[in-house]
């Protein structure tokens, strides 16, 4: 048994034990994770479908990786059902339903309603993962499959994170996720991609790290300049929630450590075609995108969420490979057609 499973199953085993002393403490770490991982599971499928359609060196380079991840999309479907099954415990609107505001609780949010979408959603995603991965979906199924993943995501981010606080409402948020999620998927290739030091895809991946950490940073400061000065007090709670007890710190932290320091960075043209540099870079995003999920969930919850949450994340990412390798290959990840 490699060191790698047996702390796995350590942090497991822990996880198993918050949820029996503190399971609202649990659920919402556990949905720091899911967020996360989920996220690069379902942005990497969405390069994989962007590729299908307009082609590029950096797909190739980024393949292999990206068809990983997006393997192990269907595991999804059992991270997110401790949230459905705890929606209770984890979520307000469940709990009341008069905190979400007259007629909202009976038509959207409501464990059944949410439930639903979230099952379907993932389940068609994964289908077009499938069929993408094993070279059986076209162009015209890439695009049906990109439309599908945007709508999907811009419900799904509003019920797995944005609920927390049911009464706030960003027509942002959603894309917001969406690009994080894409980013934290090329970030994911540039990590872990094999391709030749002198490969001109370096590059492209390089160049499209900095396109999208400029367009994940502008979607969340342009959502923070409509709603803050909006003046609307459910719109200025949430915001004011996240900046009391040390939090406004822990966001600088990731603005500096997931946006302006890589940006700075990848403005040279020698870190973006270095995939020894640019390695770096892509780590310090990644950790930038996870400070982010945390401080999206834990402010509205209970600050110990954010160390249970962490250790979600690397429970999961000790197991998952693992769990995904088989999905892999029934999938067929090494077809041509992807």
């Amino acid at each position: 048994m490699s060191r790698h499973l047996v702390a796995g199953i350590v942090g497991l085993a822990l996880l198993v034990v918050i949820g029996v002393a503190a399971p609202r403490v649990l659920l919402h770490g556990w949905l720091i994770a899911f967020a996360f991982l989920g996220g690069i599971a379902l942005g990497a499928l969405a390069l994989l479908m962007i590729h299908r359609l307009t082609g590029g060196r950096w797909g190739e380079a980024a393949r292999p990786v990206l068809a990983a991840a997006a393997a192990a999309l269907p595991l999804t479907l059992l991270l997110v059902l401790p949230l459905l099954l705890g929606a209770r415990l984890a979520y307000p609107w469940a709990a009341d339903p008069t905190s979400a505001g007259p007629g909202v609780a009976a038509i959207i949010l409501n464990p059944w309603s949410v439930g639903l979408r979230s099952l379907v959603g993932l389940g068609a995603l994964c289908l077009f993962g499938r069929m993408l991965i094993a070279g059986r979906l076209g162009r015209l199924g890439a695009g049906l499959g990109l439309c599908a993943y945007a709508l999907f995501m811009n419900v799904a981010s509003y019920d797995w994170l944005l609920s927390l606080d049911p009464r706030f409402t960003s027509s942002a948020f959603g894309a917001q996720i969406i690009v994080g999620q894409i980013l934290s998927a090329l970030c994911l290739a540039a990590l872990f991609g094999r391709a030749p030091d002198d490969d001109p895809a370096w590059a492209d991946l390089g160049g499209l790290i900095l396109a999208t950490t400029l367009g994940e940073s502008y979607l969340l400061l342009i959502g923070f300049s409509i709603d803050w000065y909006g003046d609307l007090p459910d719109q200025a709670h949430w915001y004011m929630s996240r900046t009391l007890n040390g939090w406004r710190w822990l966001e600088v932290a990731g603005v500096l450590l997931g946006a302006v320091l890589p940006m700075l960075a990848l403005l040279f043209g020698r870190v973006r075609r270095d995939p020894l540099m640019l390695r770096p870079v892509a780590l310090a995003v990644l950790l930038g995108l996870l400070i982010e999920d945390i401080w999206l969930v834990a402010p509205a919850t209970e600050p110990v969420s954010a160390l249970t949450g962490l250790l979600a994340v690397g429970t999961l990412a000790l197991l998952l490979p693992g769990a995904a390798a088989p999905l892999s290959k029934l999938t067929g990840r090494t077809a041509h057609g992807v």
